[in-house]
């Protein structure tokens, strides 16, 4: 009996202990709220953790777990401000490699020749189709991904580029690759050299390996809209996508230096503004196009031309661009279309 009694004493000091101390909390956040507005926070509590009463002990809200509410910094003068820097476009083959990786890998054929039956398909069906097909011929006479790999790590970069992409101001540069090659192959040379991160994107007709080993191509696209470009790549194009996508991002671009060799460079850099920088190789067809499309057909690159030999010379003119970046004003619209017609 006197057990009994003995509990149900000890019950009522425990359920006026458990009210005592609900009320303490309670008192207790309403002055950490009176606090937390004192210092300009309207839902009160500066950089507090909330804590609510529960019949098993002292928790935050939704259990175990600590909520923290904190106050939100006050929004800087420099939020949204444009981050300007110079775009450099690289063609790939004769332009950042000394030598053209599709044509390189005819040395794995029997006899190191392409028969002439599939090089018929280049003129008729397109260079993508075409290497579909050499690679296909390559298969079949046993030519292992581990021998076109081998064999692509002996091309090397052209002079000067190694150079050029260490000595960028990463800040102030940003580098990408439109190229008619294909994934694997600039994949597989990139990673040889280590240079891969040095590059925000990569634009080119994708490939792999299939199941039986053998690889395959398809186009990057179908277009007919430019006819300054092949089907399968309108390289002018895409780096319009590009700028555009990247002014989503808040990345303006006060200079472009597009370098390249061949005739399907002429599109992207026709679309150039004064302020921008045109690189064609010396030796190659584009330092001759591009007088010749001025002359026949009124096509004129508003850009400076600066032909080169080296990856110096083109260093030597961006860095120029990348002192003054930030300074210039970004011409409006980014790029010029003067032909496209959708």
């Amino acid at each position: 009996m006197h057990v009994l009694q003995w509990l149900i004493h000890l019950h009522h000091l425990s359920r006026m202990g458990w009210i005592l101390l609900q009320s303490t909390l309670r008192t207790f956040q309403r002055c950490v709220s009176r606090v937390g507005k004192w210092h300009g926070n309207p839902q009160g509590g500066a950089d507090c953790c909330i804590l609510v009463a529960s019949e098993r002990g002292v928790l935050p809200p939704g259990g175990a777990r600590r909520h923290h509410r904190q106050v939100q910094p006050a929004s800087s003068d420099m939020e949204g401000a444009r981050n300007e820097k110079v775009l450099l476009a690289f063609d790939f083959d004769h332009t950042l490699i000394d030598n053209n990786c599709d044509t390189y890998i005819y040395k794995l054929a029997p006899g190191g020749k392409i028969p002439d039956t599939l090089k018929a398909l280049y003129r008729k069906d397109g260079w993508t189709h075409y290497m579909g097909e050499v690679f296909k011929y390559l298969f079949e006479n046993g030519v292992t991904k581990e021998d076109i790999f081998k064999c692509l790590c002996e091309i090397q970069l052209t002079n000067g580029m190694e150079k050029l992409f260490n000595s960028l101001p990463k800040g102030k540069s940003e580098c990408i690759i439109i190229s008619d090659a294909n994934s694997v192959f600039i994949d597989v040379i990139l990673n040889n050299f280590g240079l891969k991160h040095h590059f925000q994107e990569v634009f080119t007709n994708p490939a792999k390996f299939n199941e039986e080993g053998c690889l395959t191509i398809e186009m990057y696209h179908h277009q007919d809209w430019c006819t300054l470009s092949t089907k399968n790549l309108c390289k002018g194009h895409i780096l319009g996508n590009y700028i555009k996508a990247r002014e989503k991002d808040n990345v303006a671009f006060s200079n472009i230096a597009y370098i390249g060799d061949g005739t399907n460079d002429f599109c992207p850099s026709l679309r150039l503004q004064e302020c921008d920088l045109v690189f064609p190789r010396q030796g190659y067809s584009l330092i001759e196009y591009i007088p010749k499309m001025e002359a026949e057909q009124n096509l004129k690159i508003r850009a400076p031309v600066h032909p080169w030999d080296m990856g110096k010379e083109i260093l030597d003119q961006v860095l120029l661009c990348c002192d003054k970046c930030g300074t210039t004003q970004i011409p409006v619209p980014r790029l010029c279309v003067p032909f496209e017609t959708s």
